[in-house]
C-alpha cells in the first residue's frame, strides 16, 4: 500500500490497526556523520552519554533477516536507555535555564520518574512529583523505588479523572514557589530532550562502520520523543532505513502530532530542524495494546526473551516491541539487516517479580 504516491516500496500493515506513513523516500544528509555527532553531543552532558553495543540476535533470524539488538539497556542501571539520551541534553538545558526546582508529572510506575529523580538529586535539584492516583496495593518494582527517592511532602496524586489537566495543575504549582523552577512532561516530553534523544543515531551508524546499514530498524514509542529523536537524527544523516515505531501508547493521530511538535523544537536547538518523516511505519503491538497492560502473553515472551537470548525486558514496553518485531519479521518476510533499539527500563522488570515468579517453572 503507497499512501501519498512517493513510491517508497512500503511494506503493509502487519498487525490489525497498524498505520504507517511515509514521505520523500531518500531524503539528502543535511551533515556527515561526524559534524552531526559534533553538533548533538555540544548540547549534552558527555557524562551521561553512553556508547552501547550491538550485537546479534540469532533466534530472530530468518532466511532473509540478519537481527541485531542494540543494547541501551546496558548504559547504566537506575537510569538508562534511551531515556538516559534525553536527559544528556534535557539537564544542562535546565541549568543553563537557571532552574532549581523540577515538577515531573507521570505514573505511579513510571520509568522516566525513578531515572530522571535520581539525576535531580545529583544535581541538587528540588524535584516535585505529580503521579497519577494508584489504586494497586503492590509497592514493588518503580513503586518501591519513588517512595524510596522522594518523601510524601513532595508527591502529589492526581485522580485519574483530573489527569487531563495534570500539566496545568503543575505549573500553577511551580509559579507558587520561591525560586525558578519547570515542569516536565510525561516521558521527559521537552524541547530539552530532542538533541540528546538524537544521539542515538549516531552511535548506531557505529555499527556500519564494517558493515552494510542496517536496513529496518525497530524502536517503541510513549509519548515517542525517544522515536522523532532517532527518526529525525537519521534523516539528518540521509539514514534510508525503513524505521518501524510500537505505539506502547496512544494512536497514530497523536503520534504524528508529537512528532511534529518534535521537529519544531529541533528547530529551536539545532541549525536544521528534521526533515519530514519518511519510510516510518507505526504499529500497535499485536497484544495487550492498553498502555500498561500486560497478559499472559506478554509474561510469556519476557520469559522467552530472557531464557533464549538473556535480554531483561520490561513487560510494559520492551518486550512488547520484542513481540511486534518477531511476529513482523516473519509475516512480512522482512529482509536485510535489522536492529531492535532495547530501550532499558530494566527496573519496571522488578515490579512483575509476583506474576512471572508463578509462572516459572523449577
Amino acid at each position: 500500500m503507497d499512501t501519498d504516491g512517493s513510491g517508497c516500496g512500503e511494506i503493509p500493515n502487519f498487525l490489525d490497526s497498524a498505520t504507517h506513513w511515509s514521505a520523500t523516500c531518500c531524503p539528502m544528509p543535511a551533515f556527515s556523520w561526524s559534524s552531526l555527532t559534533s553538533l548533538l553531543h555540544s548540547a549534552c552532558d558527555p557524562d551521561l552519554l553512553a556508547n552501547t553495543r550491538a550485537h546479534r540476535l540469532p533466534s530472530f533470524d530468518t532466511a532473509q533477516a540478519e537481527v541485531w539488538v542494540k543494547r541501551e539497556d546496558e548504559s547504566g542501571f537506575g537510569v538508562s536507555g534511551t531515556k538516559r539520551r534525553k536527559y544528556a541534553s534535557l539537564l544542562p538545558a535546565l541549568q543553563a535555564a537557571g532552574v532549581e526546582a523540577v515538577a515531573l508529572i507521570g505514573g505511579p510506575r513510571s520509568n522516566h520518574v525513578v531515572s530522571l529523580v535520581q539525576l535531580l538529586r545529583e544535581r541538587g535539584l528540588q524535584p516535585y512529583l505529580f503521579l497519577k492516583e494508584d489504586h494497586a496495593p503492590a509497592r514493588g518494582g518503580n513503586r518501591f523505588l519513588i517512595d524510596l527517592l522522594t518523601g510524601p511532602e513532595e508527591i502529589q496524586w492526581v485522580p485519574s479523572a483530573d489527569w487531563s489537566q495534570v500539566v496545568a495543575r503543575a505549573e500553577a504549582f511551580m509559579a507558587g514557589l520561591d525560586r525558578p523552577g519547570a515542569v516536565i512532561p510525561e516521558g521527559g516530553h521537552h524541547p530539552g530532550s530532542v538533541a540528546g534523544a538524537a544521539t542515538l543515531a549516531v552511535d548506531l551508524h557505529r555499527h556500519e562502520a564494517d558493515a552494510p546499514p542496517f536496513d529496518h530498524i525497530f524502536i517503541d514509542a510513549g509519548t515517542g520523543l525517544s522515536a522523532s529523536g532517532l527518526r529525525g537524527g537519521l534523516r539528518l544523516a540521509g539514514h534510508a532505513a525503513q524505521l518501524h515505531v510500537v505505539l506502547m501508547a496512544g494512536d497514530a493521530a497523536s503520534f504524528w502530532a508529537q512528532d511534529e511538535q518534535v521537529r519544531t523544537w529541533s528547530g529551536q536547538v539545532l541549525p536544521q530542524p528534521f526533515p519530514p518523516p519518511a519510510r516510518l511505519h507505526l504499529h500497535h503491538p499485536p497484544t495487550a495494546r492498553a498502555f500498561g497492560s500486560v497478559n499472559a502473553t506478554v509474561l510469556a515472551e519476557t520469559r522467552r526473551l530472557a531464557r533464549e537470548s538473556g535480554l531483561l525486558t520490561d513487560p510494559v514496553y520492551t518486550t512488547k516491541l520484542f513481540l511486534a518485531a518477531r511476529r513482523l519479521i516473519v509475516e512480512q518476510a522482512l529482509s536485510g539487516r535489522i536492529l531492535l533499539i532495547h530501550s532499558g527500563g530494566g527496573t519496571g522488570l522488578m515490579g512483575f517479580a509476583s506474576r512471572l515468579s508463578g509462572s516459572l517453572s523449577p
